[in-house]
């Protein structure tokens, strides 16, 4: 629409052509505001799907098999050894 405006400037003359050129700024400037709101949404619905799931630890093999023998392993945590 933005577009369409942008050229319909080109052919017309006084009033509506003025009217092009505001529409040719405001439409992309409106629809940016929309497309960060949306993005915020997205944002916090995906960091609410992150707080669900069960937290992540990297470990060596003996770093876990040390906290397995001390009885320190969390059974919330999904723990995966690297070698």
């Amino acid at each position: 629409m933005a577009a369409c405006a942008f050229t319909l400037k080109y052919y017309s003359e006084g009033t509506i052509q003025s009217i092009c050129d505001i529409l040719a700024f405001a439409l992309p400037t409106l629809a940016a505001i929309v497309e960060i709101y949306v993005a915020e949404k997205r944002s916090r619905k995906m960091a609410e799907e992150l707080k669900k799931r069960p937290p992540f630890e990297c470990l060596t093999e003996e770093e876990y098999e040390r906290r397995r023998e001390a009885g320190t392993i969390d059974e919330n945590t999904i723990y995966a050894t690297t070698e």
